[in-house]
């Protein structure tokens, strides 16, 4: 073996745990190498990773362009794709849109998921070219049959709104399921909507709740928002001042400016002892930014 071959291996039982050295020593044996000395497109993107993000080296964006460039070459699709978003954002390179744009067409046409999802977003936006919501669909259809929740659920909105198709609340729904399965919290606050407001479904409080309740959970400030008042109103759930208040806090720490309002309604409601409680727990909640049992 050589000495590429020792140092990628002894990184790849590190980071599995398998031997004691640890990945940082092996990190920092990479960025010591010569160019001369790197000739595979793993190694070349390790390189990259490490300039982009500071490990082992300074943090260096021209640096990490040009060693995505090197594995970019040797046909690495990552590495086309990170060579593409240095383009189109000037990162580490001169601004060209054009490049990136071209590179995204090829991946995408290639089926590289990441390249499709972002030429679609490009043509659905419409501010670095002419806005077409044809091919919009068109990228965002091959990405969500990959499985990006992200695709699927800015499918599901051009369902919704019925936006380059038929309007097709139970396609949106549909869509919104599988971004929502995969732990998309935009997705679970919409299809709680759709319950909400019985589009494309029978119209079903409970449900809504129990959807934005798990939107709420994954961080999301308008669900957090509506499951306070769901809470205030007794929509879909036992009412409880107590657990509004939780939630509405939850949303006004998350930049929800909305839950204040409904804050000064509800907190007339509870006891000073109350409000302490739920302010410190929503506090501590939002702090660790995870779920938590209330």
């Amino acid at each position: 073996m050589n000495r590429l071959e020792v140092i990628m291996t002894l990184l790849l039982l590190s980071l599995v745990g398998l031997v004691a050295i640890p990945a940082q020593i092996c990190f920092a044996s990479i960025g010591e190498m010569d160019t001369e000395d790197i000739t595979d497109h793993i190694t070349l993107m390790i390189k990259g990773d490490m300039c982009r993000d500071g490990i082992g080296v300074k943090q260096d964006y021209q640096m990490a362009f040009y060693w995505y460039s090197k594995a970019a070459i040797q046909g690495n699709l990552l590495a086309q794709y990170y060579v593409a978003i240095s383009y189109a954002h000037g990162i580490g390179v001169d601004k060209n849109f054009a490049k990136a744009f071209k590179l995204y067409h090829e991946l995408a046409d290639g089926g590289f998921v990441l390249a499709q999802y972002n030429l679609a977003h490009i043509y659905q936006n419409g501010k670095e070219v002419k806005r077409d919501i044809v091919e919009a669909l068109k990228y965002y259809r091959m990405a969500a049959d990959k499985g990006l929740k992200e695709a699927q659920f800015n499918l599901g909105n051009l369902y919704r709104r019925g936006e380059g198709v038929e309007q097709d609340d139970k396609e949106a729904l549909k869509l919104y399921t599988l971004a929502a399965e995969q732990g998309d919290s935009d997705a679970l606050f919409n299809i709680g909507e759709l319950y909400a407001l019985g589009e494309g479904v029978r119209q079903d409080f409970g449900t809504a709740a129990k959807y934005w309740l798990q939107a709420a959970e994954n961080g999301n400030a308008n669900a957090q928002l509506n499951i306070g008042i769901c809470y205030i109103n007794g929509d879909g759930v036992c009412q409880d001042n107590v657990e509004a208040c939780f939630w509405l806090f939850v949303a006004k720490l998350s930049g929800c400016e909305l839950a204040t309002q409904h804050l000064i309604r509800i907190l007339q409601y509870l006891t000073n002892s109350e409000i302490d409680s739920v302010a410190y727990r929503a506090e501590q909640w939002h702090r660790n930014g995870m779920k938590q049992k209330r």
